[in-house]
């Protein structure tokens, strides 16, 4: 299975912005607007919205059509999205494969926009796991955090092969969008624990998951997975700001066994999970063992499958803050040894 290298953009290119799952840039479009300017003043790109962007409840297929439009669109170089959601995986039947294959372009979203990557994905086009536009690029205080931005930037224009480093403190605590004020504060943060690694071995291979949640919606409606033979899937997953039972971690890890994933996978990436939402406000202990208990569910389900590839968990990728875009598609270097990790950009 062969994947395409992505042009990287320059300064002054037109991208798409949209919103193909959630609606919520047309209730709280001040958040949208401030990640804007972000786009055009630290990045010096040109925004592009089209019709279902900041409307409200777009049906599937204005949400499909737009997304055609852009990548038909010899002018966008790139497609952002606005934020997540639940029901992405709606829009997928309403697209033209062809149309997309034969003009690729650099695709930016987490959390429900799994779906969208692995559509991507089955037709050899690699995307990039982060960076909603009403998250990493608006809800920062007076800047975006220092090192989303070097991530975003190696997805962007750098390209190469980068270290990931693991960041010093972390927050998962939200500020309500409502309050216009909350643009311009900074969220609480707290030290970060470093990496979780078990098992030995140094690998290599192509990165496959997303969002735990959304993923589970992507194979249940029936969609397929194109994995390539033999031994040579990093898998990385996270969850999202629900925060899911254990069930829902075991159901996703039964699911891949199943589908003969697991057997193909030489390292497992975990993203921090989320352990604080507005309907959940955890206390710091109750996060703190919500998250080891994630941690050891994920080690029995995978060791079930395989005795000792390495497993990191509580990696900077997924729903909290700050953030490493991770290279869906291209290739990640794992190294017990050194307890070093690389992406290829």
């Amino acid at each position: 299975m062969e994947f395409i290298d992505l042009s990287k953009l320059k300064p002054g290119d037109k991208v798409a912005i949209l919103s193909p799952s959630s609606d919520a840039a047309s209730y709280f479009p001040w958040v949208l607007d401030r990640a804007i300017d972000r786009l055009k003043g630290s990045f010096n790109l040109i925004p592009v919205e089209y019709p279902s962007t900041r409307k409200k409840k777009p049906s599937p297929k204005e949400r499909a059509e737009d997304l055609m439009r852009a990548f038909s669109d010899k002018e966008i170089k790139a497609i952002f999205t606005t934020i997540g959601g639940s029901d992405q995986v709606r829009i997928l039947p309403y697209l033209d494969k062809e149309v997309i294959k034969n003009n690729p372009k650099l695709f930016m979203g987490y959390s429900d926009n799994t779906n969208l990557s692995q559509f991507l994905w089955n037709i050899g086009i690699p995307s990039y796991y982060g960076g909603a536009l009403m998250v990493q690029f608006a809800m920062q205080g007076s800047k975006i955090l220092q090192q989303t931005e070097e991530s975003l930037r190696w997805a962007l224009f750098d390209g190469g092969v980068h270290a990931i480093k693991r960041s010093d403190e972390f927050t998962d605590i939200e500020l309500e969008w409502s309050d216009k004020s909350n643009l311009d504060k900074t969220r609480s943060f707290e030290k970060n624990d470093g990496w979780y690694w078990d098992g030995t071995g140094t690998v290599s291979g192509k990165l496959w998951g997303g969002c735990i949640e959304s993923l589970l919606q992507y194979l249940s409606a029936g969609n397929e997975v194109l994995i390539p033979e033999g031994k040579n899937i990093v898998l990385f997953l996270e969850t999202a700001e629900n925060i899911p039972e254990p069930w829902v971690i075991e159901t996703i890890f039964n699911s891949l066994g199943v589908l003969g994933i697991l057997e193909r996978t030489v390292a497992v990436l975990v993203g921090r999970p989320k352990a604080w939402e507005f309907n959940k406000r955890l206390s710091s202990r109750a996060r703190i063992a919500y998250r080891e208990k994630q941690r050891n569910t994920i080690i029995g389900l995978v060791r079930e499958y395989n005795s000792s590839i390495p497993i990191i968990q509580n990696m900077d990728f997924g729903h909290t803050d700050p953030q490493i875009i991770v290279p869906f598609g291209n290739k990640a270097m794992i190294d017990s040894a050194s307890k070093t990790i690389k992406f290829t950009y």
